[in-house]
């Protein structure tokens, strides 16, 4: 699934996509148990937002 994420994270020409794809992952991963384990009912809103907030020139890269 790492892969994936590294992947799409690579083909939107995103710098860093080894370490922004990682991050993705874990994100992704941790709202899944937030959301089935913790019963956190914004765990997946909660994940884009944290995503959308990651640092440096990264995620504006278009």
């Amino acid at each position: 699934m790492r892969a994936l994420f590294v992947r799409l994270v690579d083909e939107a020409g995103i710098p860093d996509a080894e370490a922004v794809g990682a991050h993705a992952h874990l994100l992704y991963e941790g709202a899944i148990v937030a959301k089935t384990a913790g019963g956190f009912e914004d765990a997946y809103g909660e994940a884009r937002a944290a995503m959308a907030r990651l640092p440096g020139p990264a995620l504006t890269a278009g």
